[in-house]
């Protein structure tokens, strides 16, 4: 499970990455449909995973917000690495940006996912949620 939590994500960057960058070679404009639909795919495949954690004690409105709130976040990591694979020109310094922003792109999906949990998983009186 930790190693389907680590490599997800990083599937998902190295796709958006190399979608970005075959827009770029192809001098496509930057919102295409390979944008559009892979971030689709992706924040519904994010909204679905945090689906099948729903508590049946939850409130419909926590349940609409944290599974918007998971397509939100998958949409918005697709779009940001797909504009750095589309805007950065110099392989290597793509590697950098790449590097650099896994650490903030994994705290932003941890506590995306504690978030989630929280509002899909966690019923009113439930003690030992994480938030």
């Amino acid at each position: 499970m930790v190693a389907l939590l680590i490599a997800a994500p990083l599937a998902v960057a190295l796709i958006a990455v190399a979608l970005g960058r075959a827009a770029r070679d192809q001098a496509r404009r930057w919102a295409g449909a390979r944008l559009l639909v892979f971030a689709a795919v992706v924040a519904a495949a994010a909204a679905g995973v945090a689906a099948t954690q729903i508590d049946p004690d939850v409130a419909d409105g926590d349940i609409a917000q944290g599974l918007a709130l998971a397509a939100a976040f998958g949409a918005l990591a697709v779009a940001a690495y797909y504009t750095a694979g589309y805007c950065v020109r110099r392989g290597w310094l793509l590697a950098v940006v790449l590097v650099v922003s896994a650490v903030p792109y994994y705290c932003l999906l941890f506590f995306g996912l504690l978030w989630v949990i929280n509002l899909v998983y966690c019923g009113p009186d439930a003690y030992e949620c994480p938030l």
